[in-house]
């Protein structure tokens, strides 16, 4: 099914994304969202957690606050020495 609706920006740049829109994509409150712009749109995705470092999505911790995975962790705990 396509979905196709028009939303104002409000003064603040915020726009309200339908609720249908988001049961159809599977996005929840409280959710991140990642927010790109490809080809000159906007494009809206659940954020997926990554390292901050070199992007991985598997072996994730938090290291001093950051979401960092455990290669990583092992390379700053390695060249801190």
């Amino acid at each position: 099914m396509i979905y196709k609706t028009y939303k104002p920006i409000d003064p603040v740049g915020r726009i309200v994304i339908p609720k249908d829109f988001r049961d159809a994509v599977g996005f929840r409150e409280g959710e991140d969202l990642l927010i790109e712009v490809e080809d000159g749109r906007i494009v809206l995705s659940k954020a997926e957690q990554t390292c901050v470092f070199c992007d991985r999505t598997a072996g994730l911790r938090s290291y001093m606050g950051k979401t960092v995975c455990e290669n990583c962790i092992k390379h700053l705990t390695n060249s801190a020495k």
